[in-house]
């Protein structure tokens, strides 16, 4: 039980890095075609 629990912290951890990396490249690509 206690090691499905961390494996399923290590995966929320992974998806939210994840989701973290997504949105500041979604912002930059943005701003690139806003200002370009």
């Amino acid at each position: 039980m206690k090691q499905i629990k961390n494996r399923l912290k290590k995966h929320m951890f992974w998806i939210g890095l994840i989701s973290l990396v997504l949105m500041l490249v979604d912002n930059v690509l943005f701003c690139y075609f806003i200002l370009s």
